[in-house]
Parts: structure tokens; sequence; C-alpha cells
């Protein structure tokens, strides 16, 4: 199976990073999510390009947060907002103007999802009950992690308008690479299968979180078909990407 990353200027993160050109391209809502609370997810926020949802972002500093850099793909940093403190798409929270992106000098792979990460530093500070730790240690095979976003709940359905919630398997991340020909052969990806409930990510919950033990561990990537057994997540490794993100964080 091939993949391919959708870079519309419209739809690029909203849509997600589909991995097979013949199946669905948008990536929304958690699939067969629950719906969650911002007050047990303060590190997740919401990314806007152009008055257009963008897909997820996760605070993880005073004026710092991360997302997936096809997310940001053609969007120069006075084009983005962050909303936290939301779990609605349409009411609440709060905008935060970004001062800069910044991508990491590896560059995105479109047909690879290697480094696909962005930090976006913002213009105002975050309290800091909504920062969310970075794991430095890799998550063993086998372990469930949560993860949320505002992407779809179906192959068919639209993104959601309130948060959601659902949990994932962590497996081997060889099993992305025999299901999706073109990935990074790197240690810069996770990979995970539906949960126990059967949830998984959708489109355009891209660049939102992933979180074992209240510790930031992946930033969704892309995927096939939402639920489908044989179509694993994609997710971006925090563990492996930590140092080049703490690196930034403290020069700049």
């Amino acid at each position: 199976m091939h993949f391919v990353v959708l870079l519309s200027a419209l739809v690029a993160c909203a849509a997600g990073a589909a991995l097979n050109p013949t199946k669905p391209k948008q990536e929304g809502r958690i699939f067969k999510g629950e719906e969650a609370r911002i007050t047990d997810f303060p590190y997740q926020a919401f990314l806007m390009g152009r008055g257009k949802y963008r897909g997820g972002a996760v605070i993880i500093d005073n004026n710092w947060a991360l997302t997936a850099a096809h997310c940001v793909y053609g969007f120069t940093a006075e084009r983005l907002l962050v909303w936290t403190g939301r779990e609605s798409l349409t009411c609440g929270g709060s905008p935060r103007m970004v001062r800069e992106v910044i991508r990491h000098e590896k560059n995105f792979g479109n047909t690879t999802l290697a480094y696909d990460i962005a930090l976006l530093k913002l213009y105002s500070n975050i309290n800091s009950t909504r920062h969310i730790s970075l794991r430095t240690t890799a998550v063993p095979v086998g372990t469930t992690a949560v993860v949320t976003g505002w992407g779809y709940t179906s192959n068919t359905s639209s993104f959601s308008n309130t948060l959601q919630q659902g949990t994932v398997t962590i497996i081997d991340p060889q099993e992305c690479r025999d299901a999706y020909a073109n990935l990074t052969s790197d240690d810069t990806i996770l990979c995970a299968r539906d949960g126990p409930k059967g949830q998984s990510t959708c489109a355009g919950d891209s660049g939102g979180a992933l979180v074992y033990d209240k510790q930031l561990i992946g930033l969704v990537s892309g995927g096939g078909d939402c639920g489908d057994p044989n179509d694993p997540r994609v997710f971006i490794s925090i563990p492996a990407l930590w140092g080049w993100i703490r690196s930034t964080v403290d020069s700049n």
C-alpha cells in the first residue's frame, strides 16, 4: 500500500495525512470516540488557518505548542491562530496569535511522514496548568494510550464540534511500514492499532495528542481508512524528537 499526504491549502491538515490514494483522504474527530472535557485534557488545542479548522495542536510550554508539519503547510505564522481552553470548535476558549512556525531542519517528507512536526511559538503565555510534559523514553509495544481530537467519527461523517477522546494500542512500527510502502524507515514514528473499544484516529485529528502516563508520546500524523483493522495509525514519536524540541524551545 502506498500513501500520500494532502497538501491542499484548504484541506491539508483538516484532511490529515492519508496513506492510500484509493481510500478516503480526509482524517477529523476520533473514530468511535467519546466526548471529552477540556478540563481533563487542558493541553489539547486546535489550529485555525485563514479562518478554517486545520487540526490539533498541543501546549507544551509557556508560549509553545506542537502540531503536525502538514497542518501548517503553506501557512505563515500571521495566518494561524491556536485556540486553547476550548472543547467546542464554535464557542469559548482563547485565541492565541502565532509569532513563529519552526519546522524540523530535515524537512517533512510528504510521501514518508518523516519529521511531520512543527513548533508554534505564540505571542502570549499560557498558564502552566495547561502544559503537558514530553516523554523522553520509548513506550513499550502493547501500551494503551489516549488520543484526543475533533476529527471524523466515521469515514463518512464530518468534523466533530466537540472534543473527542479514544484509546489506541501501540504496536511495532514495522507493522505500519508493512502496511504503507513509502513510510519512513527511521525511528521518528510510532504505530498504533484500534484500542479495546475499536477507537482510532480519523480525518481532522492530525496534530492532536497521543498521551500515556500523563506524558505526550506522539502527535497524530496519518493513516488509511478509519477503524479498518488492516490500516494502522501513524504518529510522530515525541521521544525520538525530544532533543530537537527541547533545544529549539530553549534557543528561541
